[in-house]
C-alpha cells in the first residue's frame, strides 16, 4: 500500500502593501468658440453651439469620480427635413462615447455574476436550513470501578444522542425562503434600477423639423487623463444633418492645470449667470431659442429649482407657438408641477402641440379623452389621437391603440389590428405589448394559435422583469404549452412575478409548494403564498387556504379561521367555497350551526353545478332542514347531481316514494 504524502505548508509571508493615494474627482470643460455660448448652473456648464440647421445644448457633468459619467444633450432640428440623432453622431478624443448596446451587454454579465453569487447563497441558506432541526446533546458519565484487591479505577466518558424537531427545521425553511425571497427582490429591484438608469441613455431617434430631444449620453474617460498631472485637450465633433458642431475643451482631475491653449480663455468664456435664466432682452432672440436654454437647464436639474419661474418661461415659448414649450407646459399643468393641477388646461396646450405634429402631446391628448380628464371621456377621440402619434412610431401610442382595437373601444374590435400595432411596439422592446403579442398568440386571437411563440414573446417581456410576463411565461411551463413540460423552470417564472406581487403567480406557486412539483412538498410555505394572494382578494387562494386551516396543513388546525376564509371567496361566487361554507353551518364547524344559511351557500353552489352541493340540498328538501320539506324539490336537485354522474345521488332517486 502507497503511502499518503503530506504536502508541506508553505511560509506565510506578510507584504506591507503601500496605500493608494485618493484619486481626486475629474471634471469635464469645454471651452466655447465662435458663435457658441455659455453659462454656469450649479457647478457646471451649459454650452448652447447654434449653426443653420441644427442647435445643440451640452450640459457638462459635475466634479464625477470612477471612469464614466453621463452628460446631458438637447438636438434640435431646425431645419425642413427629419433628422436621425443618437450616440453614432458624435465622435470625440479622448473621451468616448460608451454605445446603449455596450452599456446594457455589461450590465447582462453583471447581472449573470450576481444570479450566479445569489444561487450559492440561496443554496447555502437552505443547507443550512435542513441541517436546523436536527440537535445533538451530548451526557458525561464517570465513576469508579472495583474488581476486587489491587483491583479497580476511576472511568470516564461522553455519549453524543442526535434529536430531530420538524418543527425547527420547519421554522429554518420559511426562514431560508423569506430570506431567499428577499435577497431575490433586492437583486431584481437593483437590476431593475441599473437598466432604467441605461434605458436613460439617449438611442437613435428621428427628430422632426422644429422638434428636438433631450437625454443623456454616457462617456469614458481614460484613466491616464483622470490621474495625469495636466488636463488633457479634447474636442468633441457632433455631426447633426450636415452640420457639424465641434466642442474643444479640456478634462482631468479637479486642480490640474489645463493645457496652454485654453488656459488664457478659460475664465473670459464662462461667466456665471442666474440658477434660472430670464427672457432675453435681445430682439433677435427667439422663443425657440429661449425654450432651448430652458429645455437644458429644466431637463438637467430634473426639472429644476423652481418650477414657477420655468412655467413662466415655459408660457412665454408657448404663447409664440413653440410645439416643444407647449408640449411641456401642458405636462405642469397635468402633473401640478410648478402650476395648480388643471386637466382642461393640460389638454389645451396639448392640443396645441399635437395640431402641430408632436407626438408625445398627440398621445397625452389621446390618454385624455380615453380617462375623461379635462375633456368629455370619448374612445373615438382616443384612437385619433393614439394613431397620430402612433404613425410616428411612439412605441407607447402603438401599445394603446392596439388595446382600443383588443376591446373594441372607440373603434371595431378587431384583434388583428391589435396584433399588429402590439408587435410594432413590441419590436422597439416595449415589454407590456410583448406580453400582450403573447397572449394573442397563446388564445389564437386575430393570429393563428402558436403556443411557441406566445412562449418567446412572453420571454422577452419577463426577461425585462415584467411581472405578468413572468406570470404567463410560468403558466407555460406548467401546462407543458409551447414548452417542454418544466416544473421547476414553471416555479422559478411563478417565484419572480410573485416577488413582485402579482396574485395570480402567488396562488400558482402556492399550489406547486402543497403539490411538491418543481419544490419540496412544503404546506407551510403553500400557506404562506396562499395567504399573499387571499389578502390581495384572490378567490381561489382565498378557498385553498381555508381548506389548509380546515385540514391543519401547515398551519394550526382551526375551523373558525377556515370558514372566515371560505365565507370571503364565498362572497365572490366560488363555488367550492359556498359548497363548502353551507357544510360548516350544516354541521355547526366554527361558526354556529344555522340550516338556513347551510341551505343558501349550498343553493348558491348548487345553481353553478356543483354535484355535491346538487345533492346536498336535495337532502335538505327531503328532510326539510333550513327549507320546507318538499320531496319533488329534492327530488330535482337528486336528478341534476345524478346527471352528472354523483352517485350517492342516483342512491337516493331510487329511495323517494313512488307517486
Amino acid at each position: 500500500m502507497k503511502k499518503a504524502i503530506a504536502l508541506a505548508a508553505a511560509p506565510l509571508l506578510l507584504f506591507a502593501l503601500p496605500q493608494p493615494a485618493t484619486a481626486k474627482p475629474a471634471v469635464i470643460v469645454v471651452q466655447p468658440e465662435g458663435s457658441q455660448t455659455a453659462m454656469m448652473e450649479n457647478g457646471s456648464q451649459v454650452i448652447v453651439s447654434q449653426l443653420p440647421g441644427s442647435t445643440v445644448v451640452m450640459r457638462t457633468p459635475e466634479p464625477f469620480e470612477g471612469g464614466r459619467t453621463r452628460v446631458f444633450f438637447t438636438f434640435v432640428n431646425r431645419g425642413q427635413a427629419p433628422l436621425n440623432v443618437g450616440p453614432e453622431n458624435i465622435s470625440s478624443s479622448p473621451i468616448s462615447v460608451v454605445s446603449y448596446d455596450q452599456l446594457m451587454a455589461e450590465q447582462k454579465s453583471s447581472e449573470g455574476w450576481d444570479k450566479f453569487a445569489y444561487v450559492l447563497g440561496a443554496l447555502g441558506n437552505s443547507l443550512s436550513a435542513s441541517n436546523a432541526g436536527r440537535q445533538s446533546t451530548v451526557t458525561t458519565y464517570n465513576g469508579y470501578a472495583d474488581c476486587g484487591i489491587s483491583c479497580g479505577g476511576t472511568f470516564s466518558g461522553s455519549a453524543v444522542s442526535q434529536t430531530y424537531s420538524p418543527y425547527a427545521a420547519q421554522q429554518a425553511r420559511l426562514q431560508a425562503e423569506a430570506q431567499n425571497s428577499a435577497q431575490a427582490a433586492s437583486m431584481h429591484a437593483d437590476h431593475a434600477s441599473a437598466r432604467s438608469a441605461i434605458a436613460a441613455n439617449l438611442r437613435t431617434t428621428t427628430v422632426m423639423p422644429g422638434h428636438f430631444i433631450t437625454g443623456m449620453l454616457t462617456f469614458e474617460v481614460p484613466k491616464k487623463v483622470r490621474r495625469g498631472k495636466q488636463a488633457t485637450p479634447t474636442v468633441l465633433y457632433i455631426r447633426v444633418g450636415t452640420d457639424v458642431h465641434v466642442l474643444k475643451g479640456y478634462a482631468g482631475a479637479i486642480g490640474t492645470t489645463p493645457p496652454p491653449a485654453v488656459a488664457a480663455s478659460a475664465a473670459k468664456a464662462v461667466a456665471p449667470r442666474a440658477s434660472i435664466p430670464t427672457l432675453p432682452s435681445k430682439p433677435d432672440t427667439s422663443a425657440e431659442d429661449l425654450y432651448v436654454r430652458l429645455k437644458a437647464y429644466y431637463a438637467a436639474q430634473n426639472a429644476g429649482r423652481d418650477p414657477t419661474g420655468a412655467a413662466n418661461l415655459l408660457r412665454q415659448a408657448a404663447d409664440q407657438g413653440v410645439a416643444n414649450a407647449q408640449y411641456e407646459l401642458g405636462a405642469l399643468y397635468y402633473g401640478g408641477k410648478g402650476l395648480p393641477t388643471d386637466f382642461a388646461a393640460a389638454a389645451t396646450w396639448f392640443r396645441k402641440a399635437a395640431d402641430q405634429g408632436f407626438a408625445n402631446a398627440q398621445y397625452n391628448l389621446g390618454v385624455q379623452y380615453r380617462d375623461g380628464q379635462g375633456v368629455p371621456k370619448d374612445f373615438a377621440a382616443a384612437a385619433t389621437w393614439f394613431r397620430k402619434a402612433a404613425d410616428q412610431g411612439l412605441a407607447i401610442a402603438q401599445y394603446n391603440l392596439g388595446v382600443l382595437y383588443h376591446y373594441g373601444q372607440g373603434v371595431t374590435q378587431d384583434f388583428a389590428a391589435a396584433a399588429s400595432w402590439y408587435r410594432k411596439a413590441a419590436d422597439q422592446g416595449t415589454p407590456i405589448a410583448q406580453n400582450n403579442l403573447g397572449v394573442l398568440y397563446e388564445r389564437g386571437q386575430g393570429l393563428p394559435q402558436e403556443f411557441g411563440t406566445a412562449a418567446n414573446w412572453y420571454r422577452k417581456a419577463a426577461d425585462q422583469g415584467y411581472a405578468n410576463a413572468q406570470f404567463n411565461l410560468g403558466t407555460l411551463y406548467n401546462n407543458g404549452q409551447g414548452v417542454t413540460q418544466d416544473f421547476v423552470a414553471a416555479a422559478s417564472w411563478y417565484r419572480k412575478a410573485a416577488d413582485q406581487g402579482v396574485a395570480g403567480a402567488q396562488y400558482n406557486l402556492g399550489v406547486l409548494y402543497a403539490n411538491g412539483q418543481g419544490v419540496t412538498q412544503d404546506f407551510a410555505a403553500a400557506a404562506m403564498w396562499y395567504r399573499k394572494a387571499a389578502d390581495q382578494g384572490f378567490a381561489n387562494a382565498q378557498y385553498n387556504l381555508g381548506v389548509l386551516y380546515q385540514d391543519g396543513q401547515g398551519v394550526a388546525q382551526n375551523s373558525a379561521t377556515a370558514a372566515s376564509w371560505y365565507h370571503r371567496a364565498a362572497d365572490q361566487g366560488l363555488a367550492n367555497a359556498q359548497y363548502y361554507l353551507g357544510f360548516m353551518y350544516h354541521n355547526g364547524e366554527g361558526v354556529p350551526q344555522d340550516h338556513t344559511l347551510a341551505a343558501i351557500w349550498t343553493r348558491k353552489a348548487a345553481e353553478q353545478g356543483l354535484a355535491n352541493a346538487q345533492y346536498n340540498l336535495g337532502a335538505m328538501y327531503y328532510k326539510g332542514e333550513g327549507v320546507s320539506k318538499d320531496i319533488e324539490e329534492a327530488g330535482k336537485w337528486f336528478r341534476k347531481a345524478a346527471d352528472q354522474g354523483y352517485e350517492r345521488a342516483k342512491s337516493a332517486i331510487s329511495q323517494l316514494p313512488r307517486r
